[in-house]
Protein backbone atom coordinates (compact mmCIF):
# COMPACT_ATOMS: atom_id res chain seq x y z
CA UNK A 1 0.00 0.00 0.00
CA UNK A 2 1.77 3.44 -0.96
CA UNK A 3 0.00 6.45 0.85
CA UNK A 4 1.52 10.07 -0.60
CA UNK A 5 1.57 12.52 2.56
CA UNK A 6 2.63 15.19 0.30
CA UNK A 7 -0.33 16.36 -2.37
CA UNK A 8 -2.21 19.54 -3.39
CA UNK A 9 -4.97 20.66 -5.26
CA UNK A 10 -6.65 24.17 -5.82
CA UNK A 11 -5.49 27.05 -8.36
CA UNK A 12 -1.60 28.47 -8.05
CA UNK A 13 -0.92 31.65 -9.43
CA UNK A 14 2.34 30.68 -11.24
CA UNK A 15 1.17 27.70 -13.72
CA UNK A 16 -1.80 26.11 -14.61
CA UNK A 17 -2.67 22.65 -12.89
CA UNK A 18 -2.53 19.50 -14.90
CA UNK A 19 -5.45 18.38 -12.28
CA UNK A 20 -8.06 20.68 -11.19
CA UNK A 21 -10.78 18.13 -9.79
CA UNK A 22 -10.77 15.61 -7.33
CA UNK A 23 -11.61 12.97 -9.62
CA UNK A 24 -8.64 13.47 -12.26
CA UNK A 25 -6.33 13.77 -8.89
CA UNK A 26 -7.94 10.16 -7.55
CA UNK A 27 -6.98 8.79 -11.60
CA UNK A 28 -3.94 10.21 -11.29
CA UNK A 29 -3.03 8.89 -8.25
CA UNK A 30 -4.32 5.56 -9.29
CA UNK A 31 -2.37 5.46 -12.29
CA UNK A 32 0.79 5.74 -10.23
CA UNK A 33 -0.41 3.00 -7.80
CA UNK A 34 -0.65 5.70 -5.11
CA UNK A 35 -3.79 3.71 -2.57
CA UNK A 36 -4.16 6.76 -0.15
CA UNK A 37 -3.21 10.65 -0.13
CA UNK A 38 -2.99 13.38 1.96
CA UNK A 39 -4.28 16.48 0.67
CA UNK A 40 -4.39 20.21 1.37
CA UNK A 41 -5.76 23.24 -0.64
CA UNK A 42 -2.92 24.78 -2.88
CA UNK A 43 -4.86 28.20 -2.66
CA UNK A 44 -4.30 27.94 0.87
CA UNK A 45 -0.87 29.01 0.88
CA UNK A 46 -1.20 32.47 -0.27
CA UNK A 47 -4.43 33.56 1.98
CA UNK A 48 -3.85 34.82 5.23
CA UNK A 49 -6.72 33.19 6.43
CA UNK A 50 -6.61 29.70 5.24
CA UNK A 51 -9.63 28.29 6.67
CA UNK A 52 -12.29 29.50 3.80
CA UNK A 53 -9.79 27.18 1.65
CA UNK A 54 -9.77 24.56 3.83
CA UNK A 55 -13.46 24.51 3.44
CA UNK A 56 -13.75 24.63 0.00
CA UNK A 57 -11.31 21.72 0.28
CA UNK A 58 -13.33 19.51 2.44
CA UNK A 59 -16.48 19.75 0.27
CA UNK A 60 -14.64 18.82 -2.33
CA UNK A 61 -13.46 15.79 -1.29
CA UNK A 62 -16.62 13.99 0.13
CA UNK A 63 -17.23 11.15 -1.66
CA UNK A 64 -13.67 10.84 -2.22
CA UNK A 65 -12.14 8.10 0.25
CA UNK A 66 -8.35 8.39 -1.07
CA UNK A 67 -8.25 11.64 -0.32
CA UNK A 68 -7.79 12.99 3.35
CA UNK A 69 -8.44 16.50 3.61
CA UNK A 70 -5.05 18.13 6.16
CA UNK A 71 -6.15 21.28 7.00
CA UNK A 72 -3.84 24.35 6.63
CA UNK A 73 -3.45 26.76 10.29
CA UNK A 74 -2.01 30.13 10.12
CA UNK A 75 -1.25 30.69 13.61
CA UNK A 76 -1.60 34.25 12.84
CA UNK A 77 -5.27 33.82 12.14
CA UNK A 78 -8.53 33.65 14.20
CA UNK A 79 -9.51 30.07 13.14
CA UNK A 80 -6.02 28.43 13.90
CA UNK A 81 -7.14 27.07 17.51
CA UNK A 82 -10.59 25.97 15.96
CA UNK A 83 -8.77 24.31 13.78
CA UNK A 84 -6.80 21.86 15.62
CA UNK A 85 -9.38 21.27 18.12
CA UNK A 86 -11.79 19.55 15.12
CA UNK A 87 -12.70 16.07 16.05
CA UNK A 88 -10.83 13.25 13.91
CA UNK A 89 -8.30 15.84 12.70
CA UNK A 90 -5.17 13.01 11.95
CA UNK A 91 -2.89 16.46 10.90
CA UNK A 92 -2.46 20.18 10.33
CA UNK A 93 -0.32 21.82 7.90
CA UNK A 94 2.38 24.81 8.68
CA UNK A 95 3.24 27.46 6.23
CA UNK A 96 4.96 29.58 7.71
CA UNK A 97 7.76 31.49 5.12
CA UNK A 98 4.48 32.23 2.74
CA UNK A 99 2.04 33.08 6.15
CA UNK A 100 5.26 35.03 7.49
CA UNK A 101 5.95 33.60 11.54
CA UNK A 102 8.72 32.22 12.69
CA UNK A 103 7.83 28.27 14.53
CA UNK A 104 9.26 29.42 17.97
CA UNK A 105 6.67 32.61 17.98
CA UNK A 106 4.28 32.05 21.11
CA UNK A 107 1.11 31.78 19.16
CA UNK A 108 3.05 28.59 17.15
CA UNK A 109 3.98 26.73 20.32
CA UNK A 110 0.80 27.07 21.82
CA UNK A 111 -0.72 25.56 18.50
CA UNK A 112 1.59 22.98 18.77
CA UNK A 113 1.27 22.18 22.28
CA UNK A 114 -2.29 21.77 21.59
CA UNK A 115 -1.80 19.66 18.63
CA UNK A 116 0.48 17.33 20.90
CA UNK A 117 -1.96 17.05 23.33
CA UNK A 118 -4.88 15.80 20.81
CA UNK A 119 -2.72 13.07 18.82
CA UNK A 120 -2.38 15.78 15.45
CA UNK A 121 0.42 15.19 13.76
CA UNK A 122 1.97 18.69 12.62
CA UNK A 123 3.43 19.03 9.00
CA UNK A 124 5.76 22.01 8.07
CA UNK A 125 5.88 22.85 4.49
CA UNK A 126 9.45 23.43 4.10
CA UNK A 127 8.72 25.36 0.70
CA UNK A 128 6.68 25.22 -2.21
CA UNK A 129 8.58 25.39 -5.15
CA UNK A 130 12.56 24.98 -5.48
CA UNK A 131 13.98 28.60 -5.10
CA UNK A 132 15.44 28.71 -7.71
CA UNK A 133 12.27 28.51 -10.08
CA UNK A 134 10.31 31.22 -8.74
CA UNK A 135 8.68 33.89 -9.83
CA UNK A 136 11.30 36.95 -10.06
CA UNK A 137 8.88 38.72 -7.91
CA UNK A 138 8.52 36.14 -5.26
CA UNK A 139 11.31 34.82 -4.11
CA UNK A 140 9.99 32.75 -1.07
CA UNK A 141 13.23 31.40 1.36
CA UNK A 142 12.44 27.81 2.10
CA UNK A 143 12.15 26.96 6.38
CA UNK A 144 15.01 26.83 8.07
CA UNK A 145 16.00 23.24 9.35
CA UNK A 146 17.14 25.61 12.78
CA UNK A 147 13.27 26.88 13.18
CA UNK A 148 11.75 23.34 13.00
CA UNK A 149 14.72 22.01 15.66
CA UNK A 150 13.87 24.95 18.19
CA UNK A 151 10.02 23.74 17.61
CA UNK A 152 10.56 20.72 18.83
CA UNK A 153 12.69 21.43 21.38
CA UNK A 154 9.79 23.70 22.49
CA UNK A 155 7.43 21.06 22.25
CA UNK A 156 8.42 18.24 23.54
CA UNK A 157 6.75 14.94 22.27
CA UNK A 158 5.54 16.30 19.29
CA UNK A 159 4.78 14.23 16.02
CA UNK A 160 5.98 16.65 12.86
CA UNK A 161 6.23 15.92 9.29
CA UNK A 162 8.89 18.25 7.10
CA UNK A 163 7.26 18.22 3.85
CA UNK A 164 9.98 18.84 1.09
CA UNK A 165 13.39 18.93 2.46
CA UNK A 166 16.59 18.98 0.52
CA UNK A 167 18.46 15.31 1.11
CA UNK A 168 20.95 17.03 3.94
CA UNK A 169 17.95 18.79 5.81
CA UNK A 170 16.16 15.81 5.86
CA UNK A 171 19.10 13.71 6.84
CA UNK A 172 19.73 16.66 9.89
CA UNK A 173 15.77 16.67 10.46
CA UNK A 174 14.96 13.12 11.04
CA UNK A 175 17.95 12.64 13.78
CA UNK A 176 15.42 14.91 15.62
CA UNK A 177 12.70 13.37 18.09
CA UNK A 178 9.35 12.60 16.66
CA UNK A 179 10.31 14.18 13.45
CA UNK A 180 9.86 12.80 10.04
CA UNK A 181 10.46 13.71 6.20
CA UNK A 182 9.33 12.93 3.32
CA UNK A 183 11.09 12.26 -0.05
CA UNK A 184 9.88 14.80 -2.43
CA UNK A 185 12.53 16.79 -2.98
CA UNK A 186 15.21 14.43 -1.67
CA UNK A 187 17.64 13.98 -4.88
CA UNK A 188 20.42 11.41 -5.28
CA UNK A 189 21.19 8.55 -7.66
CA UNK A 190 19.05 5.53 -5.56
CA UNK A 191 18.02 8.42 -2.75
CA UNK A 192 16.30 6.18 -0.89
CA UNK A 193 19.48 3.93 -0.57
CA UNK A 194 21.38 6.61 0.70
CA UNK A 195 19.09 8.17 2.97
CA UNK A 196 18.63 4.85 4.61
CA UNK A 197 22.31 4.75 5.57
CA UNK A 198 21.79 8.26 7.59
CA UNK A 199 18.47 7.63 8.91
CA UNK A 200 16.22 5.10 9.72
CA UNK A 201 13.72 4.47 6.80
CA UNK A 202 11.15 4.59 10.16
CA UNK A 203 11.65 8.58 9.61
CA UNK A 204 10.64 8.27 5.61
CA UNK A 205 7.60 8.95 4.44
CA UNK A 206 6.69 8.96 0.69
CA UNK A 207 5.67 11.74 -0.54
CA UNK A 208 5.10 13.14 -4.39
CA UNK A 209 4.07 17.40 -3.69
CA UNK A 210 2.08 16.57 -6.94
CA UNK A 211 1.01 18.73 -8.78
CA UNK A 212 4.16 20.91 -8.75
CA UNK A 213 5.97 17.82 -9.36
CA UNK A 214 5.41 14.15 -11.26
CA UNK A 215 3.57 11.72 -9.27
CA UNK A 216 5.85 9.46 -11.23
CA UNK A 217 9.28 10.78 -9.79
CA UNK A 218 8.40 9.95 -6.50
CA UNK A 219 7.27 6.51 -7.03
CA UNK A 220 10.56 5.76 -8.96
CA UNK A 221 12.11 6.27 -6.12
CA UNK A 222 10.96 3.77 -3.97
CA UNK A 223 10.51 1.50 -7.23
CA UNK A 224 14.07 1.87 -7.77
CA UNK A 225 15.73 1.83 -4.69
CA UNK A 226 18.09 -0.77 -3.34
CA UNK A 227 16.74 -1.12 -0.01
CA UNK A 228 14.99 -4.13 1.95
CA UNK A 229 11.56 -5.06 1.10
CA UNK A 230 10.76 -3.98 4.93
CA UNK A 231 12.37 -0.48 4.45
CA UNK A 232 10.38 0.08 1.00
CA UNK A 233 7.22 -1.08 2.40
CA UNK A 234 7.46 1.30 5.76
CA UNK A 235 8.33 4.20 2.93
CA UNK A 236 5.82 3.36 0.99
CA UNK A 237 2.93 3.66 3.76
CA UNK A 238 3.57 1.54 6.65
CA UNK A 239 4.75 4.24 8.37
CA UNK A 240 2.41 6.59 7.38
CA UNK A 241 -0.51 4.19 7.86
CA UNK A 242 0.60 4.89 12.02
CA UNK A 243 1.70 8.44 11.95
CA UNK A 244 -2.01 9.15 10.72
CA UNK A 245 -3.89 6.66 12.23
CA UNK A 246 -5.23 5.86 8.69
CA UNK A 247 -6.83 2.46 7.71
CA UNK A 248 -5.42 0.46 5.53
Amino acid sequence: MIVDCNVSLGRWPFQYPSIETPRQLERALRREGIDRALVSSAEAVLFPEPEECNERLRRWLRGCRSLVPVPVANPRAASAAEIVSAPDLRAVKLIPNYHVYNLTDPSVVALCSDAQRRGVTVMIQMRMEDERGHYELLKVPGVGVEQIAALVGEVPGLSLVALCPYFAEAVTLAKLPGVFVDISFTEKPDTLALLCREIPAARVLFGSHTPWYYTAAAWAKLASAEISEVERQAIAGGNALGLFRLTG
